[in-house]
């Protein structure tokens, strides 16, 4: 899995810049996504900027106070100027077929260069400028708590749909309640999830059952932890939620806290991130092989210990013999 922040983006553009050309006039961003690296475009570049509405209407974002690279308002307003448009990432080239498609419906003079930042290895063509590939799957810190692979994930609530409680609030009691009831959401998912895995005890799923209907999340499976206290449950949340992860066979697993993403990394040995700080924690090799020796021991047990401790070395000890005897 390949995991791409806004810090990736813009570093990817600052170090791209050159292949950009000098004779652009206008940065024009598709919206939504592609007005995000469209922005940060014009800014390095110092350049007006614009959306595919705005360019078809003729018209441009204010720019404020700072001066533009050279005498950009008398090329903007050329007769056939030049533009560059910008899209984060290029899939199957669907999207930007429809834009390329509109603005010539639109009638627009002038040459249009098309730019992404990143694009996949299979269609690295469709643009004319390509500054990243980068192989799936591919996440995207601005877009992918509304993608489509949120369908194959676990994901945390507290510190990802919605915020933490405060110590005052996190009382196990009335207060507690309050919270579940009345959270403030944070990032509130437009697709289909997997599999909402919490610490939350299960004492409280009625609470939080009517706070996903209350924002709309759909989910598939809603797993909480069955203890009487949060004294009980205390050290137990990772552990928890590897095996869930594991047991819902999700490719990666959304978790608020950083800490907590490594070790559910390791202990199901698969990939989870952290949300906030965007890092992908992936498993060892050591934790991926300590994984598979569990499988094997829970699927093939006694086999598995058999041909180990007896079938192996009785197999080495009559190759060896045999060997011993040919040279004889």
């Amino acid at each position: 899995m390949n995991v791409r922040t806004v810090a990736d983006m813009n570093r990817t553009i600052v170090q791209n810049l050159s292949s950009v050309p000098a004779s652009i006039d206008l940065v024009a961003g598709v919206p939504r996504s592609g007005l995000l690296a469209a922005t940060l475009v014009s800014l390095h570049l110092n350049l007006p900027l614009t959306d595919i509405e705005g360019l078809c209407e003729g018209r441009r974002f204010e720019t404020g106070k700072r001066p533009l690279r050279g005498d950009s308002s008398s090329r903007m307003n050329a007769d056939e100027p030049h533009v560059l448009v910008v899209d984060d990432c290029i899939s199957k080239g669907t999207e930007l077929a429809k834009v390329k498609e509109r603005l010539a419906n639109a009638g627009i003079a002038g040459r249009m260069t098309y730019l992404v930042v990143y694009a996949f290895p299979d269609r690295p063509e469709a643009a004319d400028i390509v500054l990243e590939v980068v192989p799936r799957p591919m996440v995207f810190e601005w877009s992918f708590i509304h993608s489509a692979m949120l369908q194959h994930a676990c994901v945390d609530i507290d510190g990802v749909l919605c915020v933490d409680p405060t110590a005052e609030e996190d009382d196990d009691g009335a207060r507690y309640r309050t919270f579940l009831e009345a959270a403030q959401p944070l990032m509130v998912p437009t697709v289909f999830v997997g599999a909402l895995v919490t610490a939350r005890l299960e004492k409280y799923r009625p609470e939080t059952e009517a706070w996903l209907a209350k924002h709309g999340v759909q989910y598939g499976q809603l797993l909480m932890m069955d203890y009487p206290t949060p004294e009980a449950r205390q050290g137990k949340q990772a552990k928890f939620k590897a095996e869930a992860f594991r047991a819902t066979g999700a490719s990666v697993f959304v978790e608020s806290d950083a800490r907590l993403a490594n070790e559910i990394a390791q202990l199901s040995g698969k990939p989870a991130i952290a949300f906030g700080t965007n890092e992908l924690y992936k498993p060892s090799l050591i934790g991926r092989l300590r994984i598979r020796w569990q499988w094997l021991a829970a699927n093939h047990g006694h086999t598995l210990w058999y041909r180990l401790f007896f079938r192996a070395p009785r197999k080495v000890f009559r190759s060896l013999f045999s060997l011993v005897r040919r040279r004889r």
